[in-house]
């Protein structure tokens, strides 16, 4: 599917401090776009904007299928989020919040794959364990696996990276870059190894800059 989504004149500010001002960017399918930027430039401000889960205070975010534009309110529906910060039920088996999560239902079709990441990171005998046994790189594996084990039209990864070590990141950015064509992929990271790995920068402060 052809998917791109376009930022325009985008601001964040917290009281009357702007984390970032007048951004515009277009993110595009096909390939990895990275954010980069130093501590506090927005990052995963603008992350969470983009994945609906956070309002901007103005401008403007327009995705497009096929070219045809999409209600950004009805956008969470098709976007899978990752983020180190997210808590997981900790007495729970990932396992089980794979059941739970399937319980909801797949109203648009959306391809499952929750074995194949299982495999792919070495959880299969992990499965009934309870998350607070997890170490912290594991728990970083079962919230990629919980986050795209539907593999919705949009990926945003928040520092997709954290706490994991060199096979795991291979073997998690081989996978984005083998599903790079059919998904608009959205990473933030300062990592070198991340940022080797993607297809296009883009640099948070230099775009601001730009706009400035």
């Amino acid at each position: 599917m052809k998917i791109r989504c376009e930022i325009k004149k985008l601001s964040q500010r917290f009281h009357h401090f702007y984390v970032f001002r007048d951004l515009n960017l277009q993110l595009e399918a096909g390939r990895v776009n990275l954010i980069r930027g130093s501590n506090g430039s927005g990052k995963s401000t603008l992350l969470k904007i983009l994945s609906t889960g956070m309002e901007s205070w103005s401008g403007e975010i327009q995705y497009y299928f096929q070219d045809k534009i999409q209600d950004y309110n009805e956008m969470r529906n098709f976007i899978s989020f990752l983020g180190p910060y997210q808590e997981l039920p900790e007495e729970l088996s990932l396992r089980e919040l794979i059941d739970f999560q399937q319980a909801l239902g797949n109203p648009s079709g959306f391809e499952i794959c929750y074995d194949v990441l299982t495999d792919l990171f070495g959880l299969r005998n992990d499965l009934d364990k309870p998350i607070a046994h997890f170490s912290t790189g594991m728990k970083q594996k079962a919230r990629f696996v919980l986050a795209f084990g539907e593999k919705r039209p949009v990926w945003i990864l928040d520092e997709p990276g954290s706490n994991l070590d060199a096979a795991s990141s291979e073997k998690l950015w081989q996978w984005l870059s083998d599903c790079r064509d059919a998904h608009l992929i959205v990473v933030a990271s300062n990592d070198p190894y991340e940022i080797s790995r993607s297809f296009c920068v883009l640099d948070l402060e230099e775009s601001q800059k730009k706009n400035s």
